[in-house]
């Protein structure tokens, strides 16, 4: 956030004693620096890619002008400029990623778990972050958390939900651009096909104690190496390897028992781990 002090201010009283120009257009154009700023800031800590952080510097700009630059005209000078903009443009990116991606509220877990519960969930769930990713942004944070092994399973305990930005950038199989009949029945195929297999491993990791679910989702979800799954959960580094095995062949036997063959069991354990 901007201080006061390095931030000029639209003067309250020029929007009216200016008859050859108009100030606040002026002042947009003065400070599109400042709003570029403000913009980029969001993007990072939200982890856009290039694309969307472009397509959201866009929306802004052309917010800030519509109307006849009616949002700016609210400025009475009451606060600093810099801190009127970083409040206008962040709930300018909320619209924007509710219109993309839809509302997103909490699960009843993360409430459970209190403020920590809910920031870690929606830095998995909503923003696209890894558990380490999330974890080490928390732990950035000016206010008071959790150890590191307490916030991992926090995030361990969290129930498994998709993230529309992650289902809108899902790569579609090669059928799909053609427009023939046959082909867009492969792809529902294909895609209800996925779709149980991945219930399917939902329900068989949920038979495992806490501890192995959270195992294997550092392993495979998060792909962090098995000495650091070690170290993270202060855990020996040379059971841990049978171990890891030991709770895939479990989850390759409870799926067999719900008709899933070994092919299937081991594409999508080996490649396509749910998020």
């Amino acid at each position: 956030m901007m201080r006061r002090t390095q931030v000029a201010e639209f003067p309250p009283a020029a929007f009216e004693t200016e008859a050859d120009r108009d100030p606040v257009e002026e002042g947009f154009l003065d400070h599109l620096d400042l709003i570029d700023r403000a913009v980029g800031s969001i993007c990072r800590r939200h982890s856009l890619p290039a694309d969307d952080a472009d397509d959201l510097t866009a929306h802004v700009r052309m917010r800030l002008i519509a109307d006849d630059y009616a949002i700016l005209r609210k400025f009475q000078g009451k606060s600093a400029l810099g801190t009127f903009l970083t409040v206008v443009i962040a709930n300018l990116f909320r619209d924007w990623r509710t219109a993309r991606w839809g509302k997103w509220r909490p699960s009843a877990t993360a409430r459970r778990y209190g403020s920590v519960g809910i920031q870690l969930e929606a830095l998995i769930s909503r923003d696209g972050y890894t558990i380490r990713e999330a974890i080490q942004v928390l732990l950035s944070r000016a206010e008071e958390m959790p150890a590191m092994t307490e916030l991992v399973r926090i995030a361990a305990a969290l129930p498994p939900r998709s993230n529309p930005r992650k289902v809108e950038r899902l790569a579609v199989p090669e059928a799909a651009s053609s427009d023939s009949t046959e082909q867009r029945v492969l792809e529902h195929e294909w895609r209800s096909t996925r779709d149980t297999l991945r219930n399917c491993l939902a329900r068989a990791l949920s038979q495992l104690i806490a501890e192995d679910q959270l195992i294997l989702k550092l392993r495979f979800q998060d792909g962090m190496p098995v000495a650091e799954v070690a170290r993270t959960l202060c855990l020996q580094q040379k059971p841990l390897y049978r171990r890891i095995d030991n709770c895939l062949a479990r989850l390759r036997v409870l799926m067999s028992a719900e008709g899933v063959n070994r092919e299937q069991v081991s594409a999508l354990l080996g490649a396509d781990w749910p998020a």
